[in-house]
């Protein structure tokens, strides 16, 4: 993971002020190039932190958890509030999300996630891996799973 300066590309003079008073980071997956981008304001200035996945599709929050649907899985970093803390400079970091669980999928292609109510969801784009009800019933059983620890936490 990389930290980089948004100085080769523009954007609004007014971005991170509007994402400091908000309190917000947006967050962008980028599967030609496998990253998940973290887009922040920090000192008056725009952020961005890259994260490697392999082929960053959808992307679901909820408070605590963020998952990140990839090629072949589906990826539950946590906040550790904790590691926030301790991070450097010291103040800087309100939120620190670790992979703490990911869930194999198969070459799903998950381009699209979303939190409906209680669930999760994913859309799959590749027709060739159609689940049978019975893997779909226990794949919804294990991230149902996975949420409610997480949301224990």
């Amino acid at each position: 993971m990389k930290a980089v300066a948004a100085k080769d590309g523009s954007h609004s003079e007014s971005l991170p002020a509007l994402l400091a008073q908000l309190r917000l980071s947006v967050l962008i997956s980028t599967y030609q190039t496998g990253h998940l981008v973290v887009v922040a304001a920090r000192q008056g200035r725009l952020v961005l932190t890259c994260h490697q996945f392999e082929r960053a599709m959808g992307i679901a929050v909820k408070p605590g958890t963020i998952a990140v649907c990839t090629r072949k899985e589906v990826w539950f970093l946590r906040d550790a509030p904790d590691v926030a803390a301790k991070l450097q400079p010291p103040g800087h970091h309100d939120a620190c999300f670790l992979a703490c669980t990911s869930h194999f999928t198969g070459d799903i292609e998950a381009h699209e996630s979303a939190r409906v109510g209680s669930e999760f969801w994913i859309v799959q784009t590749m027709d060739r891996h159609r689940p049978h009800d019975s893997e779909l019933r226990r794949f919804r059983a294990e991230v149902e799973s996975m949420l409610a620890e997480a949301g224990n936490r």
